[in-house]
């Protein structure tokens, strides 16, 4: 099976079709720790290949958020795309939305896919390192 990177397959929600997409991960970290969801084909032969995990340079990621700023995109929705950006470490995230509100203007929400153990595991790690 040929392998995508993580550029080529975005997936998204419906109510995010006229949002910016900013490609932040690329596959699911779910389907490498476990083999993934087995209601959820998403990133597992989809489009003829199978799209590994993998997280975009925070380089490019910010690269791209410049691209919206100068196109001037302000007052669209933002939504990080991936198969599930809280995967990344609290900081990380924290660097990519704070970007987002410093380059482009009146953005209503930034949003994305999210698994609850990655949020959970995120908080204690911040909280941890916060003693």
């Amino acid at each position: 099976m040929k392998i995508l990177p993580p550029e080529v397959i975005v997936i998204r929600p419906p109510v995010e079709a006229y949002s910016l997409l900013i490609a932040v991960t690329g596959g699911c970290s779910w389907n490498s720790q476990t083999g993934g969801c087995r209601f959820c084909g998403t990133y597992k032969g989809i489009y003829g290949g199978i799209q590994p995990y993998a997280v975009r340079p925070l380089e490019d990621v910010l690269q791209d958020i410049d691209k919206y700023g100068k196109l001037h995109y302000d007052g669209f929705p933002v939504f990080l795309a991936g198969g599930n950006p809280t995967s990344l470490p609290t900081e990380h995230l924290a660097t990519i939305i704070k970007y987002i509100r410093e380059r482009i203007k009146n953005v209503p929400r930034v949003s994305c896919y999210a698994r609850a153990l990655d949020i959970l595991r995120n908080n204690r790690t911040h909280r941890t390192n916060k003693r």
